[in-house]
């Protein structure tokens, strides 16, 4: 019985392997830090959208406590007053500026005697994504 043996020269192989393998987890490691920088990125995007979201229902919410605590011809007459100017909050810490303006526009049908107010809060900011903008809308009756 006649035994082969083939030997061939592994010299080189042994690193070629090692490369390709250093390759490979190098690929996996970048892929790991682009989903977690990516993951901050849209939390922060997350968190600016909730922020201008309170900051728009906040607004709303004190135009109708005024409206509640006023009379409507009170409240109807002071309408260009309680819309004022637009209003900038930064947001501390985070170098972001929501910009909040109101507007209340007189919806009312006369021939329903209904009086009604639209108001209409927009809050606007600036982040790395760049502008962007809620809007958040609700009418006002004459309730009492």
């Amino acid at each position: 019985m006649k035994i082969i043996i083939f030997s061939k020269n592994k010299d080189g192989q042994t690193l070629i392997e090692l490369l390709i393998g250093v390759v490979i987890i190098s690929m996996v490691f970048i892929a790991i830090a682009t989903m977690a920088t990516r993951s901050v990125q849209l939390s922060q995007v997350s968190q600016y959208r909730h922020r201008a979201i309170f900051l728009a229902k906040e607004r709303v919410e004190e135009i109708r406590a005024i409206r509640n605590g006023d009379s409507w011809s009170g409240f109807y007459a002071s309408l260009g007053a309680i819309a004022g100017l637009p209003v900038s909050i930064e947001d501390t810490g985070k170098k972001i500026i929501f910009t909040r303006t109101t507007t209340l526009s007189n919806v009312s049908t006369p021939s329903t005697d209904e009086n009604k107010v639209l108001v209409e809060v927009m809050v606007e900011w600036n982040d790395f994504k760049g502008s962007h903008e809620i809007i958040e809308q609700t009418f006002l009756t004459d309730w009492q």
